[in-house]
């Protein structure tokens, strides 16, 4: 019994460090809340640029509701970005092209991606079972977030699609098949959010 009741703290405080303790014990009244605008969100030809177009705060997230939003990406004007997923903050640049923009990642929480990725795995060498999560975890969420490394616009021209924008379907007979298509469509869009508080 005690080893199981050692295994469910250890369970408790693992999840507190990695999704925050705030959001265990109601959170604070000064956090933003968001809500996804949908249909009521600007169309790129509405902002004419992609400068104008992308910048403000985006989630694969519906929200319909004032909520606190844990996973995002925040685009600038001045052609930077960071997302945020879990407890990692990853930054980086963003520019763009004629139909797409481009995302390269540079930081981690704040440092060079490397440097801190480098951080976190020595962390784990010490034995930590809250550290060797934080290095699986972030492993994990630096791999899948580093991959995604162009955006374009949705058919309606309201969200951002990952990958290239939409070519023409490949005829049966050819045998091909485009990865960034695939994956563009597997994975949710990205959709504009309105600050509420």
């Amino acid at each position: 019994k005690m080893k199981i009741m050692r295994n469910f703290l250890f369970l408790i405080v693992s999840v507190a460090v990695l999704t925050g303790c705030s959001s265990m014990f109601g959170g604070n009244n000064d956090t933003p809340m968001f809500v996804t605008m949908g249909d009521s969100a600007p169309k790129y030809a509405d902002k004419g640029s992609w400068q104008s177009f992308v910048t403000g705060r985006w989630s694969t997230e519906e929200y319909e509701q004032p909520s606190e939003v844990k996973s995002y990406y925040d685009f600038a004007a001045d052609g930077t970005f960071h997302c945020l997923h879990m407890v990692y903050k990853i930054g980086g640049k963003w520019t763009a092209g004629a139909d797409s923009i481009s995302l390269s990642y540079e930081t981690l929480n704040g440092k060079p991606l490397a440097e801190e990725m480098e951080r976190i795995k020595r962390g784990a060498e010490s034995g930590r079972q809250t550290a060797i999560a934080n290095d699986l975890f972030a492993d994990w969420v630096v791999n899948a977030m580093t991959k995604r490394i162009q955006l374009s616009l949705s058919e309606d021209t309201k969200e951002l699609q990952w990958g290239p924008p939409t070519p023409a379907a490949p005829s049966m007979s050819s045998g091909e098949m485009d990865i960034n298509t695939m994956m563009s469509n597997m994975s949710p869009n990205l959709k504009r959010l309105e600050l509420k508080k």
